[in-house]
């Protein structure tokens, strides 16, 4: 489907009939996605499973849970934006950013080593280092030796972290 072209942030978006559609939807579902609030298919379509993303994204920064995404949402997605959250690495490059790669799994896998970590709310691989998010700490776990690098439990996670030029960023409602 051919989406119209739409400035990021040139109109509020939200639920509505007709459903809104346009590359500043598909720019929104794609931060979305990254965040890891939005499950569903980049489609560039304003539908019922973005208006509840966005809803877990206002959430997460602690802003009215409206589903509608206006100056206050452009203005933190543009800043994500800005510094690389909307940058995908698939090994497809499939260009709707969906994450699918078909490239198949070795039957064979071995186990380097085990860690039971409960509470996870998300994972994030960079070069050797795991960060494992959960509801009361943020770790990062060296993916040779399986040994802890760091550990922070001051702060209390509301979604999955992300990974940009060294830096973890932490969607986070309180510090200790």
């Amino acid at each position: 489907m051919r989406l119209p072209v739409i400035p990021f942030g040139s109109r509020p978006l939200k639920k509505q009939k007709p459903l809104l559609k346009g590359s500043d939807v598909r720019h929104l579902q794609q931060v979305l996605k990254r965040l890891g609030v939005f499950n569903a298919r980049i489609d560039g379509v304003f539908g019922y499973e973005t208006m509840q993303a966005v809803r877990e994204f206002q959430r997460a920064f602690h802003i009215k849970q409206n589903g509608i995404v206006d100056d206050d949402e452009f203005e933190i997605l543009k800043e994500l934006m800005r510094c690389g959250i909307n940058k995908w690495r698939t090994i497809q490059r499939d260009y709707r950013h969906s994450g699918y790669s078909p490239v198949p799994i070795p039957k064979q896998l071995k186990i380097s080593w085990i860690r039971p970590i409960p509470d996870i709310i998300g994972l994030n691989c960079s070069a050797d280092r795991l960060i494992v998010t959960t509801r009361k700490e943020v770790l990062a776990i060296d993916l040779k030796s399986g040994e802890r690098l760091w550990k922070s439990s001051e702060l209390f996670p509301e979604s999955s972290s992300t990974i940009f030029e060294g830096h973890v960023i932490v969607p986070a409602w309180r510090l200790a």
